[in-house]
């Protein structure tokens, strides 16, 4: 060993950057990507709501395509939860 490698700040801080830059960085990252994902689902669901719901279209609100729809953002979002979670 070198006199750098014995030393035990150097030890000490290779251990934590080492630990910050692949665990914690990456796993904040994952939650706050996910977030922001998760919210422009939810963005888009109202957003489609609200132009399904609106005099211009002929389609009842609770029609099977909207309910489709809406399964498969439920879906959408539990996944990037479970991500989350992982």
């Amino acid at each position: 060993m070198t006199s750098l490698g014995e030393s035990r700040a150097y030890t000490v801080g290779y251990k934590y950057v080492n630990q910050t830059l692949f665990t914690f960085l990456p796993l904040t990252l994952l939650v706050v990507f996910n977030s922001l994902l998760v919210s422009a689902v939810r963005t888009a669901a109202r957003r489609r709501h609200r132009m399904s719901t609106g005099d211009c279209h002929a389609t009842a609100p609770n029609s099977r395509l909207e309910r489709q729809v809406q399964g498969q953002q439920r879906i959408t979002v539990r996944s990037l939860s479970t991500l989350v979670l992982y």
